[in-house]
């Protein structure tokens, strides 16, 4: 299954408008490691991907779907997932605004 993870993470980050280290700072781990995550080279434990949804202020759940590739899913419901994938999406930057 293709996830970036990191992107969600890093998208979210941004709306947010924090720094990569102000995050890497708040979630206990270096800046180097955070870019690592972001940039889909290392996986986040999940110890830190739940310190990041407290601080980001968004559901797991959120980061993992927005994460999902459309890739993962067969050709005949891929136009399903990218729906759901638009209004997920549309739900966290409302969520992150607020």
């Amino acid at each position: 299954m293709n996830q970036n993870i990191g992107i969600s993470i890093k998208n979210a980050r941004i709306l947010k408008n924090l720094s990569q280290k102000e995050l890497a700072k708040k979630i206990g781990i270096s800046n180097i490691n955070l870019s690592l995550i972001e940039n889909d080279k290392a996986n986040p434990s999940i110890d830190t991907l739940t310190k990041i949804s407290k601080v980001l202020d968004i559901p797991i759940a959120y980061i993992l779907v927005l994460g999902l590739d459309e890739k993962c899913f067969p050709r005949k419901i891929r136009s399903r997932y990218k729906l759901t994938q638009d209004t997920i999406t549309g739900i966290v930057k409302g969520i992150i605004s607020i």
